[in-house]
This record gives structure tokens, sequence and C-alpha cells, in this order.
């Protein structure tokens, strides 16, 4: 028996792992034993633990081949699987990244999703919202956030595609609401990029003025114009007013 699995027995003796965790590390390092039981308590000889200490039964059989819950792990020394229990990252969770299109993650940045709270249903909701091929640095980023994929969905509906994720997380932090931005588009402002949208919002431009504008046909006006509208508090009776005079810019 090799140093790494004679390590993860005294780990499970010691109760760091659980019995499965137990088992899938062993299958990962190549161990082809039979899975271990229930754990005795610690041995009081560190150097003396082994498969004899243990119970042996029977594997249950598998109905089909799946992917291995311990995601490579045979990349990781001893210590990284003791640290990465330390964090909360388990086989379990390992399997979840890996279905989720998650495959060859390092050690830091398994610890890292792990720390910052990162599961694989919010990574398949992202990709499912439209997010795909995100690193690790993005989905952290998007968590911190708090960007969930219920707001990409609805930036898409609004009509914002192929957003990249530092543009999402730029609405996301400036307020920006779906709703928002669909309004920008009924007054006739539809080509407008991120930083337009957030400038409008950040400086006040409410939809209803646009609208009120777009229904007496100005629709002209520029987002230089509807910003300094809103900074002079210029609202859209007089520009209407002034536009019926023959007053232009």
């Amino acid at each position: 028996m090799s140093d790494e699995s004679t390590q993860v027995l005294r780990m499970l003796a010691e109760g760091k792992i659980s019995v499965e965790d137990a088992n899938r590390l062993l299958e990962a390092l190549g161990e082809t034993g039979p899975a271990w039981a229930t754990p005795p308590a610690p041995a009081t000889v560190a150097e003396d633990i082994s498969p004899g200490a243990l119970t042996a039964v029977q594997q249950p059989a598998r109905a089909s081949k799946q992917p291995s819950p311990v995601q490579d792990c045979s990349r990781f020394t001893v210590s990284q699987i003791v640290q990465m229990s330390d964090h909360g990252v388990d086989p379990d969770y390992l399997l979840r990244l890996r279905k989720a299109g998650l495959s060859g993650l390092r050690f830091e940045d398994l610890i890292r999703m792990s720390d910052h709270g990162v599961d694989a249903d919010y990574i398949v909701a992202l990709r499912e919202a439209g997010l795909r091929d995100l690193g690790v640095d993005e989905i952290i980023q998007l968590s911190e956030h708090g960007v969930d994929a219920d707001f990409l969905v609805e930036l898409r509906q609004a009509g914002l595609n192929d957003l990249a994720s530092q543009d999402v997380i730029r609405l996301s932090d400036h307020g920006v609401e779906a709703e928002y931005v669909l309004a920008l588009r009924e007054a006739g402002l539809r080509e407008l990029g991120v930083e337009d949208i957030t400038r409008l919002s950040d400086h006040g431009v409410e939809a209803d003025t646009l609208q009120e504008l777009a229904q007496a046909g100005i629709t002209d006006l520029s987002v230089d114009d509807l910003v300094e509208m809103a900074d002079h508090g210029v609202d859209p009776e007089f520009i209407i007013a002034a536009r019926a005079a023959g007053v232009r810019a």
C-alpha cells in the first residue's frame, strides 16, 4: 500500500473524512481492494494504521459507468487533499463541478471557489443563461457581486445579448434593471452600449422621460443631451414646448 493510501486511511481513522470519501479517494489513488466500513477510534500508534484495522464490506455494483466522484484526485498530494477537506471540498463537490463542465481545475481554484460559496448549480445556471466558457476568476466575481442567472435571463430578454461577465457586473453594480434597459429601447434608444446605459442610470435619466419625449416625436437627443438635461433639471415638457416653438439645439 502506498504512503498516500495509508494517509487516506489515517484521515478516515481520525474522523477527518467520511467512509464514502475514503472509498473514493482510494479508488482515485488506484487502490483495488474492498471499500472500508465504519472506522475505529484513532490509533494510538500513528505509524500502525493498516487496512486490517478496518472492516471490509462488499462494494455495491454500479449500474453504469459514471465519471469518477473524485475529479482527477490523483493529481493532488495527500497534503492538498487534507486542505481541500478542511475547506469543504469533498468528492461530491468535485463531481458536481465536473458535471457542470469544469474539469482539470487547479488545487488553488477549488479552494477559492469553495471559500467564496460557488456551487455547481450556480455555474450551470450561468451557462444556461448564456455565460459559457467562464474562467474561475469570472465565476467568483459574478458570485461576489450578487449576479444571479435570473438577472442574466432578464437582460437577454431586454435585448442585451452576448454580454461579457464584466458588463453584467457593471450593470448589476450600478443598479440597472432589465426593465430599465427595455424601457430605453422602447423609447428608441436601441443601440446603447453598457457604458451609455449605466451613465443614463447614474444621472437619473428616467425611462418615463424618454418615453414622453418619444411620444412627442423627439428621438434625436444624444446620451450627452439626456444627461445634461437630467443634471440641470430640464423636464420633457420644456423640451417639447421649445421644439414646438421652433427652438432646436
